[in-house]
């Protein structure tokens, strides 16, 4: 909802369908979302075959996030192969958009933590490519030297 709020300040008059299109929503969830935002204080208005706006003067407020709260926007390519595998979890991991190439999925995630996504692609092995933050390449690169050294030192069964 907030997302939504958000938008409706982005632009003087905003169509349902505009909302439920860019935030992958049904309708009947615009509706609802909407009046759980009128619920909740935010003077909003209708006009029928229009669509919404806000109040003229409504604004959020600025939020100032510590360094820890600040959401990375990451970029990233999945192979179609694994397509199904993505779309089940993409959601846990901040997943905003995508883009349809021919081969390849591009994401766009926020998410708080590098290095929890990072462990989350590693299982999407040679699958998967990183298209920024370039940190998390350089971190990819790390892990997948890490694992290569872990896994071919000799182990001493007992």
């Amino acid at each position: 909802m907030t997302a939504i709020l958000i938008h409706l300040q982005s632009k003087k008059v905003v169509k349902e369908q505009e909302i439920a299109d860019r935030f992958g929503i049904s309708l009947r969830t615009v509706y609802r979302d909407i009046h759980s935002l009128e619920e909740a204080g935010v003077p909003l208005g209708a006009e029928a075959g229009i669509g919404y706006f806000l109040a003229e003067g409504y604004h959020l407020p600025p939020v100032i996030f510590t360094q820890k709260e600040v959401l990375e926007k990451i970029v990233v390519r999945f192979s179609k192969k694994i397509e199904n595998m993505v779309q089940t979890k993409k959601y846990f991991f901040g997943f905003t958009q995508e883009k349809k190439e021919s081969n390849w999925i591009e994401m766009i995630f926020l998410f708080y933590s590098l290095e929890g996504f990072s462990h989350w692609l590693l299982g999407f092995g040679d699958k998967v490519q990183v298209v920024s933050p370039p940190l998390l390449h350089t971190m990819m690169i790390q892990h997948a030297k890490n694992l290569s050294k872990h896994y071919l030192k000799k182990i001493a069964y007992l």
